[in-house]
């Protein structure tokens, strides 16, 4: 619970550390659901520069992550899938956030020495190889992929192993950008003597 703050010097504390927080802004999102169930499908957000990938529902899977539908990495080809999305310019200095939920497959497949295999990357900064067994029992799981921006550009892909024709599933992508407020837009030093002078004469008002 946030109390009141009973002193123009914790108030000024207080205005200090607001300008070092952190904010974030997302710049990609994609659960799917915009997207028609299909086999062979292209989900509108992303490009398919491999094979296929199906968008799937709840009458074909036991569930998605959220809401009704998600993506079948394994398509029907046998040959497994490769995704990207847009590029995206990574700036210098930057931290980038992608997230996305994964689970086994869920279509009937139970074999307890065949595995699932997809690799995850956002641009040239990092890239993730995430293997998932086929169990009766499947489980969503959240993975975080954390860069560094370095000026560079490129993509979010997905690009699964395939080899049995139904695959990993893929839901809720996203990628969020953040920083220092600091660092993009720090007041100059009148702006803040001027605005704590007048935090800390609310502060004396309050007294009184």
């Amino acid at each position: 619970m946030l109390k009141f703050l009973k002193n123009g010097s914790q108030i000024a504390a207080l205005a200090l550390l607001s300008f070092q927080s952190s904010f974030a802004i997302s710049i990609f999102s994609d659960g799917f659901e915009s997207d028609a169930i299909g086999l062979n499908a292209t989900p509108s957000k992303w490009g398919l520069t491999r094979q296929s990938v199906d968008v799937v529902d709840t009458t074909w899977i036991l569930g998605c992550y959220s809401g009704s539908n998600c993506l079948d990495l394994d398509g029907t080809t046998r040959l497994g899938g490769r995704i990207q999305s847009q590029n995206f310019n990574f700036a210098a200095g930057i931290t980038y956030t992608l997230t996305f939920y994964l689970s086994e497959n869920q279509r009937g497949f139970d074999i307890a020495s065949d595995f699932d295999e997809v690799t995850v990357s956002l641009g040239s900064l990092g890239t993730q190889t995430i293997v998932l067994a086929n169990t009766a029992a499947y489980t969503w799981k959240a993975y975080t992929i954390q860069v560094t921006g370095d000026g560079s550009s490129g993509a979010i892909v997905f690009d699964h192993a395939g080899g049995d024709n139904v695959g990993i599933l893929l839901d809720d992508v996203n990628l969020d950008a953040s920083a220092l407020a600091a660092d993009v837009d720090t007041p100059e030093p009148a702006s803040i003597g001027l605005l704590l002078s007048g935090l800390a004469l609310v502060a004396m008002r309050r007294r009184s």
